[in-house]
């Protein structure tokens, strides 16, 4: 126990001593690669819901929902969209004449809701909207406004135009843009999936964007666990391909002059010292060393540059993504890792010392006398008696050699007993062949059981004529030892009455009375009488619910079937059954086969077929074996 618990602590050791550097390395690869699946995710589920509201909307247009010549029944269904989508700050359409209608998350988060109609002279009207999407107070603001005029009207109809967007395609992401001018905050700045819808004809109706600002992005990069670490949190930042900042998980992202800020102007110094290694470097991932305290990782979202790298992609945005980890982030844990792996390792040893000194105390006395009891058995000792204390298990062990010991030795004993019974049983059986006037009598039984229920008989009727034989046959239901006093009682019932009794249906009514008042049990008895008279050629039967014998006659090749029979014994005491005979059965050469179920539901050993108890069934199985 002590040895192998040893060598695989001091592996262990050694190999987290030796490889601490790459644990490191490890667990930075780690933490940095989850903070970009995060980012990764967030920036493709962000795209997905603006894709999902623009193809809504597109459908509802493409219906008949919507209709583009009354604006104002967008109203409600873009306030029901907004309340259910946090990620989209804007849903606004443009339309081919210069109207147009949006509802917009402004400044501290309120519904802002605007129009242009075709008939207003190109001015815009925005009202505030209240928790119901009911319009609160009156006109907000009003000002001139050109959809056509707009950053992503112009991106999704020139993408159009070129051929580079699909009809069927979603839209195309746009640069970074001010939703007004002189009013550049995170909250109102951003980017769109924009598209162009179409009607029937194909001719176009107008420009559909769907927007998501800067804000939201940096608020998601602030809900990262990397970020939220309580000691050395990491940096998240996403910038464009000029190398702007786009989201930050720290500091601002718009600078004084209503643009973007570059990342290495950022307020926070580590996200500008990732600025400057990305501007060192056109590497997508890299090390920032110096003092060789921050690891930094750059990944594009660009949908080429991605596809050369073999990553996902968000369609349509030059994005890359920037993650920064400081090094005593990961190197602290690598460090208590091989701490706690000494620690452990040296406690397990001592455990192990401990626990095999133990257990070998304790299991060498029992296991010791465990030896001897089971030796003392296969001498025959059943007398003597095991007792083991302390463990649980030793006093169970202790109990069940007990146990098997006391089994054994009952088990000896009822096997004699049952010897005893079986050469009794089988004393009370024929046990010869027997030739009587011009018949010959063989007879065999064969118990699957020591014991068993079948019975077979000669009996003397010469009292009665003097060239007939009795025969008779029967089988109590199930087997072992009741099956045996059942069948020495249908025995004794029979050949009481043998030379009183008229006939054969006599002879069964009263053995069937005794059985029925004698008997307790559910067993019953089936049995068959049968009389040959070889002189007379004439037979006589009896059945109570045995199965009829089988009549062949070799000379003309063919079964006598036969009929007729009752109930078995031993169930109702007032039945009276019949005797039936036929003439001309008991000529020489006719063979009868009396049988009990163990011969008609033998399997063949060559067909592995059941003997089915019918004269068909005996010609093609004439050769088989049977036993009972």
């Amino acid at each position: 126990m002590v040895a192998p618990v040893v060598l695989v602590c001091v592996a262990l050791v050694v190999l987290l001593t030796l490889t601490s550097r790459r644990l490191q390395e490890d667990l930075a690869a780690q933490a940095t690669g989850a903070a970009v699946s995060e980012v990764r995710a967030e920036l493709r589920h962000v795209a997905a819901q603006a894709t999902r509201v623009s193809d809504a909307f597109s459908m509802r247009v493409a219906s008949g929902e919507l209709s583009t010549d009354n604006l104002r029944t967008w109203h409600s269904p873009m306030f029901a969209e907004l309340q259910t989508t946090r990620e989209v700050a804007s849903i606004c359409f443009g339309g081919v004449g210069g109207d147009a209608v949006w509802l917009l998350r402004g400044e501290g988060g309120r519904l802002e809701f605007g129009q242009v109609a075709r008939d207003g002279g190109g001015m815009a009207r925005e009202f505030l909207l209240d928790e119901q999407g009911q319009l609160q107070g009156g006109l907000l603001r009003e000002y001139a406004y050109d959809p056509r005029e707009r950053p992503w009207y112009r991106v999704a109809m020139e993408a159009a135009g070129s051929g580079g967007l699909a009809r069927a395609a979603p839209g195309a992401w746009t640069p970074i843009y001010n939703w007004f001018q002189g009013r550049s905050t995170e909250a109102l700045m951003g980017t769109g999936l924009a598209r162009v819808l179409r009607d029937e004809q194909g001719a176009a109706l107008g420009v559909l964007v769907i927007d998501v600002t800067l804000g939201g992005l940096s608020s998601a990069l602030k809900a990262l666990p990397l970020v939220e670490s309580q000691e050395h949190a990491g940096r998240v930042a996403i910038i464009d391909s000029a190398g702007k900042l786009i989201a930050a998980s720290h500091g601002t992202v718009v600078g004084t002059d209503g643009q973007p800020k570059p990342l290495s102007q950022s307020e926070d110094a580590m996200i500008a010292l990732c600025g400057q290694a990305v501007a060192r470097s056109g590497v997508d991932r890299l090390d920032v060393s110096g003092a060789g305290k921050v690891r930094v990782v750059v990944q594009t979202v660009s949908e080429g540059a991605a596809r050369r790298l073999g990553r996902d992609a968000i369609s349509g945005l030059d994005w890359r993504l920037v993650v920064a980890v400081p090094e005593a982030m990961f190197g602290a844990d690598a460090a208590a890792a091989r701490a706690r792996a000494i620690l452990l390792g040296v406690a397990c040893t001592l455990l192990a010392v401990l626990g095999a000194a133990m257990l070998a105390r304790g299991l060498a006395k029992p296991m010791l006398q465990i030896t001897q009891r089971l030796r003392s058995l296969g001498k025959g000792d059943f007398d003597s008696r095991l007792a083991l204390s302390g463990a649980s298990e030793l006093v169970e062990v202790s109990t069940a050699l007990n146990d098997v010991a006391q089994g054994m030795r009952e088990r000896l004993e009822l096997e004699r007993a049952l010897g005893v019974a079986r050469d009794v049983q089988l004393a009370l059986l024929p046990q010869k062949t027997r030739e009587f006037h011009r018949l010959e009598v063989l007879g065999r039984a064969r118990y699957c059981d020591q014991t068993g229920g079948d019975y077979f008989d000669y009996l003397d009727v010469s009292k009665a004529s003097q060239t007939a034989t009795m025969l008779a046959i029967g089988d109590v239901m199930g087997h072992g030892i009741g099956a045996a006093l059942m069948m020495a009682t249908a025995r004794a019932a029979l050949r009481a009455r043998i030379d009183d009794a008229t006939d054969l249906g006599e002879l069964l009514t009263r053995a069937n009375r005794l059985l029925a008042q004698s008997t307790q049990t559910s067993q019953f008895v089936t049995m068959l009488l049968l009389t040959i008279d070889p002189a007379t050629e004439r037979a006589r039967w009896a059945s109570a619910g045995h199965d009829l014998p089988m009549i062949f006659d070799p000379v003309l090749d063919r079964f006598f079937p036969i009929d007729g029979g009752d109930v078995p014994l031993g169930i109702f005491e007032e039945t009276t059954y019949a005797e039936y005979s036929g003439e001309g059965l008991a000529r020489p050469g006719v063979v009868f086969l009396l049988g009990t179920d163990g011969i008609w539901e033998t399997v063949s050993p060559k067909s592995g077929a059941l003997w089915h108890g019918t004269p068909e069934g005996a010609r093609s199985r004439s050769r088989a074996t049977t036993s009972d």
